[in-house]
């Protein structure tokens, strides 16, 4: 019989998390995210490829006499404060309106009071409805929104399922952005060593790899630099707070004040976190969801 009543406050939980209102939610929060990826993949676009392909032009240039190594600097200066005023303004605009809209639905699945100390005041229906539309127009996408949090969990009591949802959420994220993370560094060290094999085929100096190809590149380095750090500190931070629901969840005694706790670090993470694009999102979906419910299942 406790099993069965516990079963029927679950499903309220995963009733109310498929319905309309928080469908909109999620459609709106993970467009606004594709808004902020593509903003950064322009960002990515102007520091990698375009980078690295002014300075193999600059080495074509300076075959002929020619030496375009000031143009080329000029750019990677311009390029990196391209960088800073799409990080600080457009995308984390787009960062902060995506953690809240994702926080609403959360509260509203939970049962949780609304945080206004930490998360501020909740976003604007309009800002909801235009985004949900737009995400809209594909069904494929809309259909992945649905059973946001698996339906494993449906046996345990309120309390333990929702640690248990903010627990699966931590582990999804850090999987995905450990293996972005890990891909940026082969990328970044591809780079390096096409620089190093051009500077030795060219016989450079250490002085004309520097300026002649480093510098140059400066960009690609500092892109990745900057998404390597972001993704270590949402990793860490999900590593910690994992590790701090696994002592709630022993203690057995869990408290509401427990799980605010909880969600208020999983908004911060949400707001500060780097994004990971898209495609290599859709690329490993699939098998971190598979995951996501064979560890669910295993609770």
């Amino acid at each position: 019989m406790k099993v069965f009543l516990n079963m029927l406050d679950m499903e309220t939980i995963f009733t109310r998390q498929n319905e309309p209102q928080n469908i909109d939610r999620l459609a709106a929060q993970k467009q606004l995210y594709i808004e902020a990826k593509k903003a950064f993949i322009f960002m990515v676009f102007l520091a990698v490829p375009l980078t690295v392909t002014l300075a193999f032009v600059k080495i074509g240039f300076a075959l002929f006499g020619i030496d375009i190594t000031a143009f080329v600097n000029v750019y990677s200066v311009g390029v990196v404060i391209v960088e800073l005023l799409l990080v600080n303004v457009v995308i984390n605009g787009y960062k902060t309106d995506a953690a809240k809209i994702q926080e609403q639905f959360d509260c509203n699945v939970y049962q949780l009071d609304w945080h206004r100390i930490v998360v501020g005041k909740k976003p604007k229906q309009e800002t909801i409805n235009k985004y949900a539309a737009k995400l809209k127009k594909s069904e494929a996408d809309l259909n992945k929104l649905y059973d946001w949090y698996p339906t494993e969990l449906a046996a345990k009591d309120h309390l333990t399922a929702v640690l248990l949802c903010q627990k699966t959420n931590l582990n999804y994220d850090q999987a995905i952005r450990t293996y972005f993370k890990k891909l940026v560094y082969k990328i970044s060290l591809a780079v390096f060593l096409l620089l190093i094999i051009s500077a030795l085929f060219f016989n450079y100096s250490f002085w004309d790899f520097v300026v002649k190809l480093f510098m140059s590149c400066l960009p690609v380095f500092a892109v990745g630099i900057k998404i390597i750090l972001d993704q270590n500190k949402a990793i860490e931070t999900a590593s910690i707070l994992a590790e701090s629901i696994e002592s709630i969840l022993e203690n057995n005694q869990i408290q509401v004040q427990d799980i605010r706790s909880v969600q208020d670090k999983l908004f911060a993470n949400r707001k500060e976190s780097g994004l990971i694009p898209e495609k290599l999102y859709d690329k490993i979906r699939q098998r971190l969801e598979d995951e996501m419910h064979r560890n669910a299942a295993s609770f």
